[in-house]
Formats: C-alpha cells, structure tokens, sequence
C-alpha cells in the first residue's frame, strides 16, 4: 500500500484570514509595530513548535523582541489559534476517501501543544482515521529536519521511497525530497486529486 503524509497548515486546516491576524494583532497591541511583531513571531516560533519552550517563554520573548506593551499571554494563545484550527472539509473528505484507492495515509504538521490540543478536541473523529498523527511538539523536532520525517513514516510503517509528502509549504517538500520521498506541493483539491490520481 503507497503510503501519504499530509500537512495540516494550508491543506487540512485553513491558514489565519486577514481578520485573524488583526485580532492578534490588536491582542498583542501591535499597533504600528506589527511588521516588527510578525517579524519576531515568525522567527521564534521554531523552538515552541518542537515543544522546546512554554507557551508564556515565547510570547514574553516576542514581547520584549518587538517592543510591545505588556499583554495577557492566555488571551494571545487564543488569538492566536483562532482562524487556524478550521478543518477545510472538502478537502479532509477527500483524502479520507483515499484508503479505496490504495492508500495509507497519516499527518505530520508543526504545531505548539495548546493548538494541538484544539486540534485533537475539535477534529477527533477524522484524526482517527489516519495512520498517524504526528505533531512537533510531541516528537522535540520539526521539519524540515529529516528526524520528523522519519519519526512520521516510521509511525506509518511507510518506506520513503513509496510515500508522497502533501504541503503548502516549500521547504517541507524539499525536506521531503531529501529523506527520499516524493513531495506533492497543495495548491488546490483539484490539482492534487489530478496528481495522486497519476501515481
């Protein structure tokens, strides 16, 4: 059975909406700085989605990085998760359907604990029907590190060689290339149901 890992950020689950990120920013009270707030975000996020520091280490680190007033951490966390724990259901259903037509397939995604465990809560029943469901956070590392690929096809009992990576994201498709499995980039249902369906 070919085996398929999928990420969960711009293919299961929708990405933050230009509203979303606006809540955030208005948590955090941005104001002018949100380039700067975004900025430290992103580049801080790495250690709290391999599970390394707490959720409080890391929004207190972005607030002294970008220069913010004080904030209520909980408020931020929620903010922050709100927009992108959306299951996209046309595109869940599909890969659900894949197991008729010879395939296995499991989740690999990088994501802190407390949006793992909306995650776990909100979209319990389509989760278990997956091979695997592996989260950074659990595992202390993320992609494209080449440990998170093989934590994710052992959990699958997949050999990369006969395993598709499924992502929005370009350098977890290369990641996916380098531990030797094929990379399929997510840019519509459509053009991935076209591309499985010539494997």
């Amino acid at each position: 059975m070919r085996g398929l890992i999928v990420d969960l950020h711009g293919v299961l689950l929708s990405e933050p909406d230009p509203t979303a990120r606006r809540r955030l920013e208005e948590t955090v009270g941005a104001g002018r700085r949100a380039p700067e707030f975004w900025e430290v975000y992103a580049d801080l996020r790495p250690p709290l989605e391999a599970g390394e520091v707490s959720a409080a280490h890391y929004w207190n680190q972005v607030r002294l990085r970008a220069n913010l007033p004080y904030f209520d951490v909980a408020a931020a966390q929620r903010a922050d998760r709100q927009g992108c724990a959306e299951a996209q259901r046309e595109t869940v259903e599909f890969f659900l359907g894949l197991g008729d037509d010879g395939w296995r397939w499991g989740i690999l995604a990088n994501i802190p604990h407390d949006l793992a465990e909306e995650v776990r809560a909100r979209h319990a029943e389509w989760l278990e029907c997956c091979a695997a469901v592996v989260f950074s956070c659990d595992i202390g590392v993320r992609t494209p590190h080449p440990e998170a690929y093989a934590v994710a096809l052992d959990a699958m009992g997949a050999h990369p060689s006969t395993t598709v990576l499924c992502s929005a994201r370009a350098e977890n498709l290369e990641g996916a290339r380098r531990a030797g499995m094929q990379a399929l980039a997510f840019t519509g249902l459509d053009a991935v149901r076209a591309e499985l369906g010539g494997l």
